[in-house]
């Protein structure tokens, strides 16, 4: 959540003070930007009846063991989240600033 604050004021006869108070990722949230996908693999396309036509491909759920016994380095589980957003706000800043018009 981002949040912004500002108030003006008055000084003087032609000169305006606006201060403000700006707030990026206010509760420290963290922004999933990846997912763990890696749960079904692609099987053989089934033929149908007698012909050579074929069906649809299935897919064919792994679960932890299958994945081990394949050799794949995935330590993470289905749906776990792997990685948050790289941009340029993902922890929490605040900014201060002051404006003079005059």
């Amino acid at each position: 959540m981002d949040l912004r604050l500002g108030r003006e004021l008055t000084v003087g006869h032609k000169v305006h003070l606006n201060a403000f108070a700006e707030a990026f990722n206010l509760f420290n949230a963290d922004n999933i930007a990846r997912v763990e996908t890696r749960a079904f693999l692609l099987g053989t396309p089934a033929t149908i009846g007698d012909s050579t036509a074929t069906g649809p491909t299935p897919l064919i759920f792994q679960d932890a063991a299958e994945i081990a016994t394949e050799g794949l380095t995935t330590a993470v589980p289905f749906g776990t989240p792997s990685s948050s957003t790289t941009g340029l706000s993902r922890e929490r800043q605040i900014e201060l600033g002051l404006r003079v018009q005059f």
